[in-house]
């Protein structure tokens, strides 16, 4: 059995991410995926015992990366700083990996996933709504938000909720809002609002 090597398999989902990113799910091949990693095609079935694992990875790997970046931008910035790159970085996903999350909602329910990987998915998700609790309950503690219909739990999770919105708007060949309006919309909601 061959040796599993880290860069190259992260390679490969970088090389997958991008391919699916640009296209749908069903129009990406394998063979693709693996000349523009430099691999051969039964390199990636080392790492990736399937097409939808692979796909699987790639999606898990964004939520991640998002993640992680949120994390730290939160830890370094005022709210309101660390909202407005949150949602830069909300959009920079969208752009970028737009198509690859309207593919999910396309495909999601037929591909092949292990009950060990929709959980880890889902585990991945919650991490997600956990890291941005933290920046809801910093916006109550600066005295900018209302917590007067949602926890910061719940805003985090209509927070997650615009991107399904987003990857729907994809999906339907419509374009999502972008930061300021993204913004405008969720402080609308979110904002403590001064009594005159």
């Amino acid at each position: 059995m061959q040796r599993k090597n880290p860069d190259k398999m992260n390679k490969i989902i970088e090389m997958a991410t991008k391919l699916f990113s640009e296209r749908d799910y069903h129009d990406v091949k394998l063979d693709e995926v693996a000349r523009l990693s430099g691999v051969g095609k039964g390199s990636i079935y080392t790492y990736f015992k399937s097409k939808d694992y692979l796909f699987f990875k790639c999606l898990s790997h964004g939520v991640d990366e998002f993640t992680s970046k949120a994390l730290q931008t939160i830890k370094n910035e005022s709210f309101d700083g660390a909202f407005r790159k949150l949602i830069g970085m909300f959009v920079e996903v969208l752009e970028i990996k737009g198509p690859m999350f309207a593919s999910a909602r396309k495909h999601g329910p037929k591909l092949k996933f292990s009950a060990e990987e929709y959980n880890e998915f889902i585990s991945m998700t919650k991490q997600g709504i956990d890291v941005m609790t933290v920046a809801f309950k910093k916006g109550l503690d600066e005295g900018l938000l209302d917590d007067t219909f949602f926890s910061p739990r719940q805003m985090a999770i209509v927070f997650q909720g615009c991107f399904d919105i987003s990857t729907a708007f994809i999906f339907h060949g419509e374009r999502p809002l972008n930061e300021d309006q993204l913004y405008e919309v969720l402080m609308r909601i979110f904002k403590k609002q001064r009594l005159t």
